[in-house]
C-alpha cells in the first residue's frame, strides 16, 4: 500500500479502501465477505494479531501508540480515538514523532 499523486495505491493500482473500525477477528470473515479490504484497529487485541488473522486478504492499520510488535504486519498506523482532531493548532510533526514510538526500518516523514 502506497500513495502517489493523491491516490491510494494497492499493489500499484488506484484503490478506494472499504474500511471498518475496531473489528474483532471473529467479525473479520463477514467483513471480508462483503468486500472490506482495510481494517482500522483491532477491537479485541493488537493490529499485528488482526494482520496475522486476515493473512493478506485485507490490510490493517494499527494503533500508532502500540509498540513495534503490536504493529507488525500492518500497512500503517492511526491515532487512537481520533484525538488528532483535538490537538492544538500549533501541533507539529516533531510533536507527533515524540508521542508515537518509531517502527524499526520505517522512517516517518511529513506530508
Amino acid at each position: 500500500m502506497t500513495t502517489s499523486n493523491g491516490a491510494i495505491l494497492l499493489n500499484g493500482q488506484p484503490s478506494f479502501p472499504k474500511l471498518v473500525w475496531a473489528q474483532c477477528p471473529d467479525a473479520a470473515a463477514g467483513n471480508l465477505a462483503v468486500g472490506i479490504d482495510l481494517f482500522m484497529g483491532n477491537g479485541c487485541g493488537t493490529g499485528a494479531q488482526l494482520a496475522k488473522w486476515v493473512a493478506g486478504r485485507a490490510f490493517v492499520l494499527a494503533n500508532a501508540q502500540a509498540d513495534a510488535a503490536g504493529r507488525a504486519g500492518t500497512v500503517g498506523t492511526h491515532l487512537p480515538d481520533e484525538w488528532d482532531t483535538h490537538l492544538p493548532g500549533d501541533f507539529t510533526t516533531a510533536d507527533a514523532l515524540r508521542l508515537v514510538p518509531p517502527i524499526p526500518g520505517i522512517r516517518a516523514r511529513a506530508s
